[in-house]
């Protein structure tokens, strides 16, 4: 194999199993730095019941392994003990025969216990500030850090299953909200020691309790400050659930928002909110009246309350940036998001129509779309998946207010809410 050309070598050593391209490496020094890159992915999983943490701060100390993190992903789904067990019969009840089903059960349960007992041993070094600024520090090409509570962290059959089912899942408010503030403070730790590492320009949380940015004292924020002010990406769901020191949250949110001059996708979305007035944010008050994003190219909000008007005022003064717009989640099976004035966000009043019409003639707009509005008629399906492609058929309503707010076509909705059919 040393024989061939060094492009066909390092080709076939890419396309090796981990374990095969371990035992080749061994064959000789030169198999070995040519494999050397393809050992550790560019992406980074840590998961608690692992100690990816020592792992992690193992691979930063190498001059060759570390060049080649990019990214790290926290991966922190925790169960729900007493519903997972439930979930666990109730799914194998539909997947399994019945005598397989008790072997199932019991294999699903071993699993978590194993987990657990694995997750209790490395809890001391599970997201540890001390572990990550010296990691994060040595991570020169380190770049972008995803917290996701919403995977699956078991690689079973069973439990990828019932993890779909929501009361699987618990949700730690105080410890999430302990673990981001640690890794964002190993960030910003790392980038004020190492001043050749590479700033952090994307970050994203999936569910992170609203409460967290009403940090006492508020110089608790600095740090997360500082990581926000390198950010080209920003993508943070907030779960309102409990609404203490609301207005407190939302200011430390817009504070940092307001450190953050290089963004071009902001993503924000909500969940758990119950009424409008809950809901309802200032655009004006997070960027101040006449600020911008110079850069923002990528705006999506879901669950998010705006007065129409404000909202039409903070878009114009990002026409020259911003090209594509969702408003509203694009999951069919989850509720209505988009909030408007003291009702959903519905393509048929004298208010959205305004909007629509503020954003065909105002804004140069490539991509919109709009989701989960309280139309006559739903679509099935989304417009756009996560990554912008178009997978939705050009008949959907949402297809068809992009056309107006685009591409300057005709209003779809006609003055009883219907949506009126497309030309044949």
């Amino acid at each position: 194999m040393e024989a061939l050309p060094v492009e066909l070598c390092q080709e076939i050593l890419r396309l090796l199993p981990l374990r095969e391209l371990k035992s080749t490496r061994l064959v000789s020094r030169s198999l070995a730095a040519l494999g050397s890159e393809y050992l550790i992915q560019s992406e980074f999983l840590v998961l608690p019941h692992r100690d990816d943490c020592m792992r992690l701060l193992a691979i930063s100390r190498h001059a060759t392994l570390a060049s080649h993190v990019e990214r790290v992903t926290f991966d922190m789904g925790e169960v729900d003990e007493y519903h997972a067990r439930h979930n666990v019969y109730f799914v194998l009840l539909y997947m399994r025969d019945p005598e397989d089903r008790i072997e199932g059960s019991s294999a699903a349960q071993e699993l978590y216990r194993h987990c657990s007992h694995l997750k209790h041993t490395f809890a001391p070094n599970y997201c540890a500030q001390a572990l990550l600024s010296e990691a994060f520090g040595n991570l020169h090409r380190l770049s972008a850090i995803d917290i996701n509570l919403s995977r699956c962290p078991f690689n079973d059959e069973v439990w990828q299953r019932i993890w779909k089912i929501p009361t699987t899942r618990s949700f730690p408010r105080v410890e999430t909200m302990e673990r981001f503030k640690r890794i964002l403070s190993a960030a910003a730790a790392a980038a004020a020691s190492s001043p050749s590492s590479q700033r952090i320009h994307s970050l994203s949380h999936d569910r992170l309790p609203l409460e967290f940015w009403a940090q006492d004292p508020p110089q608790d924020l600095d740090p997360i400050c500082q990581v926000f002010g390198g950010l080209q990406t920003l993508s943070l769901g907030s779960d309102s659930k409990s609404l203490a020191q609301r207005e407190a949250s939302l200011a430390g949110l817009g504070r940092c928002l307001r450190q953050t001059p290089y963004l071009r996708t902001l993503i924000l979305s909500f969940t758990n909110l119950r009424t409008t007035s809950e809901s309802l944010l200032s655009f004006s008050a997070w960027r101040g009246d006449d600020s911008v994003w110079k850069h923002l190219h990528t705006l999506v909000l879901q669950g998010v309350g705006i007065d129409v008007d404000e909202f039409a005022t903070f878009l114009a003064r990002h026409s020259a940036s911003l090209r594509r717009l969702q408003l509203g989640e694009s999951n069919q099976n989850k509720p209505d998001l988009l909030w408007a004035r003291s009702r959903w966000l519905m393509f048929h009043s004298r208010d959205d129509k305004v909007l629509c019409q503020h954003l065909r003639h105002t804004m140069k707009l490539d991509k919109f779309n709009l989701q989960d509005y309280a139309a006559a008629e739903v679509d099935s399906e989304p417009l756009y998946d996560d990554d912008w492609n178009r997978i939705g058929h050009e008949t959907l309503v949402a297809a068809r207010l992009e056309e107006f707010v685009v591409h300057g076509g005709p209003w779809p909705i006609d003055l009883d809410d219907k949506v009126i059919s497309s030309p044949t």
